[in-house]
This record gives structure tokens, C-alpha cells and sequence, in this order.
């Protein structure tokens, strides 16, 4: 009488759950799946209020008896439902063990529809409460106490076996990937939602707005930042007014970037819609970003380590060759829940001698190279006030935040922001800052995030660095002290740093 459209037929994992009689290293991992779709009739009209459905596991497709069963009372929106299997009827611990297995719905007392479904990959990960064959960790712990790092080096004990040592070799580029699914723990976005692949934890688009001081405590408060130009890109739907997030009745919104959204010549209006060089006071609409960039997209990324460093910063994606229009360049960067790479960051990279010297690089706040002062780290291709449609070379760079938003150690959060390293002495270049955070796996904080260190007290009367060069255009921009100078020389000039995850 009933049918499930295959398209809506989705496994996920979920919260914990611990199958009884479980070790407490196995109630770690989720217990339950999550089976979400839309139920119609045999006309197609959608199924509305309650129904019990009986879900079974079976060994085979067809015939046999059912491995598990579960009866669920479900509530039926327009034919729209979530359940959570497991809960009532714990999993076996045996059940997926890596062999075929398929589920039987039935809904009320209609007979069990067919074909059942096949059982996708994604719930053999409650296998995971015990190591079954090979395993790849990044590092391996035990009570706390890291034994294997990164580069697959002991680092525990020496009085009993050692493991033979040796640095890993490095991962070779990632390959394109799709839009990221909804939001979850796996996902990396458990607090927000993921917008055409951005995560957004929080926005606020209500009139007259936010100044900037409290855009900024905002979002590092939500544990994330002010989202950057380029990530604006894909919310704002390359200026589509109907699709865009910031669009209301009296126009579209001018809206705050973690680089303080300075807008010289007005060259990305469509984006921003805010003024060249703006006051802190200007009440603009604003959304936050999380930090966090999947697991899976990281096992895949090419990691550039400053001076043979432990850490460095992850490269997603990389076109060195001048052919992207920064629209592209920006989805897919946000395609791999990553973000166009920041200038500090390009110093890494340039070291890596991933670009050649004239090449123009893209980064995620336009690459704006006032008086040509960082063609040395943007390319000297690259224009005072660049438009976006130029023919660029870019690379996406991930977070390496952890995937539970903590900030690891050695790190400290100061005013919600996480810093893995703080020098506020005036003594630095902007290659050598940018080299000493990638060496930690972190970049010199933003705009935004600066803010949020100076309002706790730091950096009093002490200029620094920020990853977007600390261009003081108007001597107004955010995060800066009035005393720095328009376009910094970040080879001659000496200014502290501080490095965010």
C-alpha cells in the first residue's frame, strides 16, 4: 500500500548510545543510526500522523530470518519523518561485522515493503569500539599520553619496544568534492549548519545591525569567527538578490568579514556592501564561521610544513597556474569545507615553491596589495585593489582545529579565541610570523579575532600582525592599533603576532 522514495533512504550516525556489556573504550563510539525520508502512498500523496513502523536487519535481500527488530511509533510530517533505530532494541554487538546487511520496513500492518535496502557503509563505523583489521590513526595515545606522533615517531617510554621511526610521507593534493550534507558532529559543523559548504553557526541580518567590537565578540564567543570575504561568496550566491542571505525589503545588507570588510575602490560591493575604509561604529549585518574542517577532507590534504616543522598548514586544494575566476576559486574551496588560503598562509606555500614569483595569488580577502609592498607573497601580478574576475592561482587551505572545537595543547583561549603561540613584542616580519604559525599548525589570527585578544588586555599599545598583511587603511581598521601604518612593509617592518586555531 505504501512505498519510501530510494532517494530518501539515508543511514547516519548519531549521539552515543553503548550496546550493554561494552567496555567503556566501546561506549565511546554511537550505538543508534538515523533513518530519515518521505513516506507516500500508492497515488503519491504523502502519509500524515502517527504510524508504528517495524524496522528489521537481515543477512540477505531476500528471505530469512531478521538478525534485529525494532518497532517505532512515528509522527509523519506531509510525509516527512527522522527515526532513531537502536534505542528501544540495542544493536547486537555482532550485527555489523562487515558482511552484507538489509533493511525491511513495514509500515502498521501492511506487509514489509520490497526490495529491502542495502545497508551502506557508514553504520559499519559501530565496528569502530574495537581496532578489526588495519588501522590509521594520526597519532596514538594511551591515559592522555601520546606514544606515536604524527610522523609515526614513538614518543612514549623508552624502556620497553620501540616502534621503528621515520617521517610520513606527504599527501599529495585532494581531489574536488561535493557540497558538504547537513550539519552533524561528523561533519565538523555539530553547532551550526552547513551552507553550500560553509558553516555557519550564527548571523544576525536584523536592523540597524552590529558594529564591529561586538560582530567580533560574537562569533568567538559562538567558538568560531566572522566569515571572510570569499566565504561570503557562497552565501551571498554571487549577488543573487532572491537567494541572498542578506537581502531584505529595503535592499541588500553591507555585512562584516573577519579582514573588518575595508572595501577600497568599492571592487567588491556585490559581496560586501560596505564602505571603503569603515568606522568600527558602522552597524553592519554579519554571519560566523566555524573553525572546523571534516576529517576526511584533512586525511586527504597536502601538508606544508614550514622548516621541516611537525605541524603545517593544510592544503586542500592547489592551482598555481593564473586561469580561476575567484567566484570558482571561492566554491571550490568551500566545496572541500575548507577556505581560500590567507596571506600569512601563501608565505608557507611560497616557501614550499608551490608558485612562481609574478603569478597572482588569490586569498580570502581579495588579495588587495596596496603600493605592490607583498608582490614577494601575492605575486607581482597582483594589482592594488584586484578584481575578483581576474585569472587567478589560489589554494584552499583547512582548519587543523579539532574536530570537538577544543583548543589542544599546548594552546590557551584568551576571550574565546584559541592561541597556540603570543608574541607581543615588536620584533617580527610578517614572513617570520606567518612561518612561526604555520610551524604550529595555525595562522596569524585575523582581524576579528585580534579584536577579541586586545579587549581581553593584550597587545596594550603594541602593534601586530594579522593575517590579511594588517593593512591600516585610514588608520581605522579593527583589530589595529591608530599608530600603525597604512600599507606595512612585512618584510622591514617589526610588529608582534599571535597565532589562532
Amino acid at each position: 500500500m505504501k512505498g519510501i522514495r530510494r532517494a530518501i533512504a539515508m543511514m547516519a550516525m548519531s549521539a552515543a548510545l553503548a550496546l550493554g556489556g561494552r567496555s567503556a573504550e566501546a561506549q565511546r563510539v554511537p550505538q543508534f543510526l538515523v533513518h530519515q525520508g518521505r513516506l507516500t502512498d500508492r497515488a503519491g500523496m504523502p502519509v500524515r500522523g502517527g504510524q508504528n513502523v517495524t524496522y528489521r536487519i537481515y543477512g540477505a535481500s531476500m528471505g530469512g530470518a531478521a538478525l534485529w527488530t525494532e518497532t517505532v511509533s512515528v509522527m509523519f510530517d506531509e510525509g516527512y519523518f527522522s527515526v532513531q533505530l537502536g534505542d528501544s532494541m540495542p544493536f547486537p554487538a555482532t550485527l555489523f561485522n562487515g558482511t552484507a546487511r538489509y533493511l525491511g520496513v513495514s509500515v502498521g500492518a501492511d506487509p514489509e515493503m520490497t526490495p529491502r535496502q542495502v545497508i551502506g557503509s557508514v553504520p559499519y563505523a559501530l565496528v569502530s569500539g574495537n581496532a578489526v583489521g588495519d588501522i590509521t590513526p594520526n597519532t596514538v595515545s594511551i591515559g592522555g599520553r601520546t606514544i606515536i606522533n604524527e610522523m609515526g615517531r614513538w614518543v612514549g617510554p623508552t624502556d620497553g619496544l620501540i616502534g621503528p621511526a621515520g617521517p610520513a610521507g606527504p599527501a599529495g593534493p585532494a581531489g574536488p568534492a561535493g557540497p558538504a550534507g547537513p550539519s552533524s558532529a561528523l561533519s565538523g559543523c555539530a553547532s551550526g549548519v552547513v551552507l553550500d559548504g560553509v558553516c555557519v553557526i550564527g548571523s544576525e541580518n536584523v536592523s540597524p545591525g552590529s558594529d564591529w567590537n561586538t560582530a567580533a565578540i560574537t562569533c568567538a564567543g559562538l567558538g568560531g569567527d566572522l566569515c571572510s570575504a570569499t566565504q561570503y561568496w557562497s552565501l551571498r550566491t554571487d549577488g543573487s538578490v532572491t537567494e541572498d542571505m542578506f537581502y531584505t525589503d529595503s535592499g541588500r545588507r553591507a555585512v562584516w568579514t573577519k579582514h573588518f570588510s575595508d572595501n577600497d575602490a568599492g571592487r567588491i560591493s556585490f559581496l560586501l556592501q560596505s564602505s571603503d575604509d569603515p568606522s568600527p561604529a558602522q552597524r553592519y549585518a554579519y554571519a560566523c564561521c566555524g573553525l572546523i574542517t571534516p576529517t576526511d577532507v584533512l586525511s586527504r590534504a597536502r601538508v606544508v610544513r614550514p622548516m621541516g616543522a611537525m605541524a603545517g598548514v593544510a592544503v586542500t586544494w592547489l592551482n598555481p597556474r593564473e586561469e580561476t575566476t575567484a567566484t570558482t576559486a571561492s566554491r571550490i574551496c568551500t566545496s572541500l569545507r575548507s577556505d581560500v588560503c590567507t596571506t600569512s598562509q601563501y608565505v608557507v606555500l611560497n616557501d614550499a615553491g608551490l608558485f612562481s614569483g609574478s603569478t597572482r595569488r588569490l586569498t580570502n580577502h581579495v588579495s588587495d596589495n596596496d603600493a605592490n609592498l607583498f608582490n614577494s607573497v601575492l605575486g607581482s601580478n597582483t594589482a592594488d585593489n584586484p578584481a575578483w574576475n581576474n585569472a587567478w592561482a589560489f589554494a584552499c587551505c583547512g582548519s587543523n582545529r579539532p574536530q570537538d572545537n577544543s583548543c589542544p595543547a599546548p594552546g590557551m583561549v584568551v576571550n574565546n579565541v584559541c592561541l597556540m603561540a603570543i608574541n607581543e613584542t615588536e620584533n617580527t616580519s610578517f614572513p617570520d610570523a606567518a612561518r612561526a604559525c604555520g610551524a604550529l599548525g595555525a595562522d596569524i589570527c585575523s582581524n576579528s579575532q585580534m579584536q577579541n585578544i586586545r579587549n581581553s588586555g593584550r597587545f596594550a599599545g603594541r602593534r601586530a600582525w594579522t593575517s590579511n598583511g594588517a593593512d591600516n587603511d585610514g588608520n581605522v581598521v579593527g583589530g589595529l592599533l591608530s599608530s600603525m601604518p597604512d600599507n606595512p612593509n612585512p618584510t622591514t617592518d617589526r610588529f608582534g603576532y599571535a597565532c589562532c586555531l
